[in-house]
């Protein structure tokens, strides 16, 4: 089964490495994600930091 916006690009963009930047939500790391990034190793994820939403929120943006 593939999560289901991935499935889209996937299908969009043939042949190129996709790579997704994502928050550190759990369910972007559960196992059925895991394993269909396992067979497709064309798609790479990119977590932010832990604290870049609190930062947001703060107003301190690298400062």
């Amino acid at each position: 089964m593939k999560p289901g916006a991935v499935q889209v690009i996937d299908e969009r963009y043939p042949g190129v490495d996709i790579h997704l930047a994502l928050d550190n939500c759990r369910t972007h790391k559960h196992r059925v994600v895991k394993e269909w990034l396992a067979e497709h190793s064309r798609c790479q994820l990119h977590f932010t930091p832990t604290s870049a939403s609190r930062r947001r929120r703060d107003g301190r943006h690298g400062r």
